[in-house]
């Protein structure tokens, strides 16, 4: 079975969504993860969101990559949305979601930056749809106890922007 949006026809999709399947559209920034990174995070998120959908079913939407990210406006391959940008996109990709008549939707955000914007977008909706859309941040979903067991000592030093658990996906 395909997980990803991105690849399946719309009549696949048509068939899928007679399931009633979780849309889990993952969210991120393209921005700096440090000096032996690929750029971004929506990265993370999106592979999350694919291994969650291989071994339970959701269908993965196609990854938003920009975020809010003011503060790596410089960084050299750095984009960045507005905040009514940022907002606008996610609301417009629920309430598509919402007009096939899909309602179980769950946002994965790989981008801390985004999660005022996404919570301020998620109680619009609500307010204007009456659906409730739940969201993850994902970065401080690995418990302290794993970090440590994994990484020992070193626990506090792996862990963060640019480090793991992002250099993990990639390696």
């Amino acid at each position: 079975m395909k997980y990803r949006l991105e690849d399946v026809t719309f009549l696949e999709f048509r068939e899928r969504v007679a399931e009633d399947p979780v849309i889990i559209p993952p969210l991120g920034s393209q921005e700096i993860q440090g000096p032996c990174n690929p750029m971004g995070d929506a990265m993370l998120a999106r592979d999350l969101a694919a291994r969650v959908a291989e071994r339970t079913g959701p269908i993965v939407a196609s990854t938003l990559p920009f975020g809010f990210a003011s503060s790596f406006q410089s960084v050299p391959g750095g984009i960045q949305l507005a905040p009514d940008m940022f907002k606008a996109v996610p609301r417009d990709m629920v309430v598509a979601f919402l007009d096939h008549g899909l309602e179980r939707i769950l946002i994965s955000n790989g981008h801390t930056g985004n999660n005022a914007l996404i919570d301020l977008t998620l109680r619009e909706i609500k307010r204007d749809c009456g659906v409730i859309i739940p969201w993850l941040n994902i970065w401080p979903m690995v418990p302290v106890s794993l970090r440590r067991q994994a990484r020992g000592d070193n626990a506090a030093r792996a862990n963060g922007h640019g480090r793991d658990p992002i250099g993990s996906v990639h390696y």
